[in-house]
């Protein structure tokens, strides 16, 4: 609720200042008309009144015709229009129909008669194949082919992905607890993963901690189009090195529209798991989704209003195999193995020389208590053999809430405000594979064992104002949280100190409570198994404000703005807060003798005698890692059309992105040739950590379209991009490992302070 209330408040103050300072926004929201005007002759029509009429809501802008027959419409919402053309001595001309994306150019021929004004010729606009007048490759997926394409489970409008060229099969990713959006990834061109910049109406949704991943997800039901631009990018578009996509949400209109709809899948679609006990029952697996949405005007002609609820539910009974001690092994008989368990309290200390137990037994009174509290609730193999021997089940359950909502006002022709707010709420319960005792998860794709809940929003608000037929500007605020938690059973417990008596384990922190770690070579872990079920709690956000003024002048288009971004992470995980220890075989083999198996591997653990411990520890008071980063772009661009059927694109980009710091200081840096641990900020070391960031990064756009006609476009460009994600630097020219997301820079330009060594 509080992070709700904060949300609105944080609505009211960007609209208002989408209202008050409509200072400057990039192309990426909006989209433009071309009108081009010419006789029955093929002359061009100098001087001509264009109006532009969005249908669904009757906005209308004005201009008139440069001396090549060229009226631009920049930064127009986008929508059905209809464009009418009118000049003395011409029949005025009406073109229907006209369909404009976002992020895209809208060409309309205009052929005008000879005539009286007060005749008209009226023609509905064709299907626009292509894209004539920009030089980009780009390529949109409109309202149909969401809506009459199949979509795989779940129906994320990403698999649609996969018809666009250059782009790689997205794939599933991550579990519920790290990715609850179930954001997909993929690559572009053979780029990073990593170099792709998903928005929404604007607003940057890549998830900060998994960048390569979506943050939020619309419903398909909500989504108007998504445009995707793939390479030779405009200057307006930026902070992305790989691939751009852009989602519209559905906006409302004059007229009232809704859907509902419901899918069903279930077990009865599915075959029976290939390595499924025999049996055991085809197990159930349901997804329902299900919702609607509605639209329509608030105030006619003025204000709209959209809303789109989906429900997606997910059950299933959950399977996993794992691998559990036999009764006799319990019991201290090791008979059946192969090779001698030897005693390890006999011989060197280096492991040589020692004597076996008689009859590979061990006797009862070398047992460790520990372990025997530990293996008196752990189940008994309920499978033969040795390995696999036990299959576990339960409910798992992953249930969304999609909220999709816009508000569009258009208080007169030249200034309009639009607000756009998603959420995703969720829950989830993955049951351990050992019950109360804990292990991994027994569905191992939700990754995490115990339950988990979180929200994500993102939020838009913008505002437009056309001063003038030829010059208007436009900006928005982008905000995206998220908030996640995933924790394992018993956490409130402090199991290893109260249970197991074990100091050291639990505590002083709450989320170093419950289960340690048992990891027994060979066999399925004990406890909280590592970071399968070790606490996971993020609570991210990312503030972004987007300018951009745009001058149409003759037949050059002249837009300028940028983008300034602000990151924070805040998280907690760790794979082994309240204790680690590994078990192995080594503790009962002879040195120089037989490898080791799983008999002398459990051995060890009935002994007690771990090979490893160890325990993580967050070295920040409230066991959160807090970082914050900046994100500076800005960018100029010429969009001219020298000719009917040539354009030119000429733009330039400016990024500049800062060395990131935790909120009290620096990050850290590992130095490997003084194998000490480097804190920034502190005593002599520099809170930009030494590195050398540079001036900024200069990127220059350069692209051409050739339209030959409407079906036939020849284009061509080159561009600099960026990845404005912090790379995973792994060394440096000193030979020093980062182990810390370093902010935008070529790996092989990232030198300390004061150059390579000589």
């Amino acid at each position: 609720m509080k992070r709700a209330l904060r949300l609105a408040i944080l609505v009211v103050l960007v609209l208002a200042t989408a209202v008050l300072v409509p200072s400057l926004e990039a192309q990426v929201r909006y989209g433009s008309i071309v009108v081009a005007v010419t006789d029955r002759s093929g002359g061009t029509v100098p001087g001509a009144d264009v109006t532009i009429t969005q249908t669904e809501t009757t906005l209308a802008r004005s201009g008139v015709t440069n001396d090549g027959g060229i009226a631009t419409f920049a930064s127009i919402p986008p929508g059905i229009y209809s464009v009418r053309v009118n000049i003395s001595g011409f029949k005025e001309f009406v073109t229907t129909g006209v369909a404009v994306s976002e992020d895209s150019i809208t060409r309309v021929g205009s052929v005008l008669e000879v005539g009286q004004v007060t005749d008209a010729v009226t023609v509905s606009a064709g299907i626009a194949v292509l894209q004539t007048d920009r030089a980009d490759v780009r390529t949109e997926i409109p309202a149909a082919q969401l809506q009459n394409l199949p979509v795989p489970v779940g129906r994320n409008y990403q698999n649609l992905f996969v018809t666009v060229p250059g782009i790689s099969p997205p794939e599933n990713m991550h579990s519920v607890a790290v990715n609850p959006a179930r954001g997909l990834a993929f690559s572009s061109n053979g780029t990073t993963r990593n170099a792709n910049a998903i928005r929404i109406e604007g607003a940057i949704s890549n998830n900060l901690w998994l960048p390569h991943v979506a943050a939020y997800v619309p419903a398909l039901e909500a989504i108007e189009s998504v445009g995707v631009t793939t390479s030779t990018f405009d200057a307006d578009e930026g902070l992305s090195g790989g691939m751009s996509a852009n989602v519209l949400i559905k906006s409302g209109t004059n007229e009232f529209h809704g859907s509902l709809f419901e899918y069903l899948f279930n077990e009865a679609l599915k075959s029976k798991p290939y390595f499924l006990p025999s049996g055991e029952d085809k197990p159930d697996a349901r997804q329902n989704q299900f919702g609607g949405t509605l639209g329509g005007p608030i105030v006619r002609n003025t204000l709209f209003f959209f809303g789109s609820y989906q429900g997606t539910f997910d059950r299933q009974i959950a399977q996993r195999f794992g691998t559990v001690p036999t009764a006799a092994m319990r019991n201290g008989d090791f008979s059946a193995s192969p090779t001698p368990i030897y005693d390890p309290f006999t011989g060197a200390a280096n492991g040589s020389g020692r004597t076996a137990f008689p009859g590979n037994i061990i006797p009862r009174e070398r047992f460790d208590p520990i372990v025997q509290t530990l293996i008196a609730d752990l189940p008994p193999p309920n499978q033969p053999g040795l390995a696999n021997n036990y299959f576990a089940t339960g409910e798992y359950t992953f249930d969304r809430h999609n909220v999709d909502a816009k508000v569009n006002y258009n208080p007169t022709n030249r200034l309009t405000i639009a607000a756009r707010l998603g959420w995703l709420g969720y829950n989830f319960k993955n049951p351990a594979m050992f019950g109360t005792l804990g292990g991994l998860p027994i569905n191992s794709s939700a990754a995490k064992a115990g339950t988990g809940l979180g929200d994500t929003y993102t939020f838009t608000g913008s505002g437009s104002y056309v001063f003038s037929p030829n010059f208007l500007i436009d900006t928005y605020a982008g905000v995206t949280t998220i908030e996640v938690l995933s924790e394992p059973d018993r956490m409130d417990e402090n199991l290893g100190l109260s249970v197991l008596g074990i100091p050291g384990t639990n505590g002083p922190d709450r989320l170093a409570g419950g289960w340690p770690h048992f990891d027994i070579t060979d066999y399925s872990n004990i406890g909280y198994a590592g970071s399968s079920n070790s606490p996971y709690i993020d609570d991210n956000w990312q503030l972004q404000y987007t300018a951009n003024a745009t001058w149409t002048r003759g037949t050059h288009t002249l837009k300028f703005g940028g983008d300034i971004v602000r990151q924070a992470m805040n998280r907690h995980e760790l794979g082994n807060g309240s204790g680690s220890f590994t078990f192995a075989g080594g503790p009962t083999a002879l040195s120089g003798g037989p490898s080791p198996n799983q008999f002398n591997t459990f051995a060890s653990f009935l002994l007690g005698l771990p090979t490893g411990i160890s325990k993580s520890v967050i070295p920040f008071e409230d066991g959160f890692t807090r970082s914050r980063n900046w994100q500076f772009s800005f960018f100029a661009k010429d969009q001219w059309q020298p000719t009917r059927n040539l354009t030119v694109s000429l733009g330039v980009r400016y990024d500049y992105f800062p060395m990131g710091t935790r909120t009290t200081r620096g990050m850290e840096r590992y130095d490997i040739e003084t194998n000490q641990m480097l804190i920034c900020g502190l005593g002599a070391v520099p809170t930009d950590c030494g590195y050398d960031m540079g001036a900024g990064n200069v990127s220059p756009r350069v692209g051409l379209a050739y339209r030959v006609n409407d079906r036939v476009v020849v284009r061509g460009g080159y561009g600099i991009n960026y990845d404005p994600y912090p790379p995973r630097v792994r060394s440096q020219p000193r030979r020093e490992l980062s182990l810390f997301d370093l902010p935008q820079r070529p790996a092989s330009e990232l030198v300390p302070a004061g150059g390579p060594p000589a």
